[in-house]
């Protein structure tokens, strides 16, 4: 039979100790986290936006609500995208591409110009001359729904 000395039994014992003071100590830290803020439910909106068949690069599309909306802080929410290189745009809301609450919204477009100086752009008047920057005149309206939603493609001229 082999004996273990008093010694090595403490040992194991204050190891032990700090072992599950330290597990401890991190079950309640994932306790203290920061939930992320109250948000509106959003679902996927995309889209096509060409000017003349081209893509409007860099035009920026805007979800105007028909109804006012406010999202659980009191904060307006305006979703909106970008239109990328090939002509297609996602919506955003809170996060990059995360899309937007449901309801009415009157889509609007403004493009601007744009030229670089000392290495920082420069962003000038609408190119569409402010056509399609009316909410109340929408080119398009849109009602976002539960699920993926797609803006009808706009061709702009």
């Amino acid at each position: 039979m082999c004996r273990v000395s008093s010694n090595l039994i403490r040992v194991i014992r204050r190891a032990s100790a700090k072992a599950l003071l330290i597990l401890a100590m991190a079950g309640m830290s994932g306790g203290c986290a920061k939930s992320p803020p109250p948000q509106l439910e959003t679902y996927p909106v995309t889209g096509l936006v060409q000017f003349q068949s081209q893509p409007a690069k860099g035009a920026e599309i805007r979800l105007k609500p028909l109804v006012p909306l406010v999202d659980p802080l009191g904060r307006s929410v305006e979703p909106y995208g970008f239109v990328d290189n090939d002509g297609y745009f996602t919506v955003s809301t809170y996060a990059k591409g995360d899309g937007a609450p449901p309801g009415e919204y009157a889509v609007t477009i403004y493009w601007p110009t744009v030229r670089i100086e000392g290495g920082e752009p420069i962003y000038g008047p609408d190119r569409l001359q402010d056509r399609y920057r009316n909410p109340a005149r929408p080119l398009v309206r849109l009602t976002v729904v539960e699920g993926s939603n797609a803006v009808p493609d706009i061709n702009l001229k």
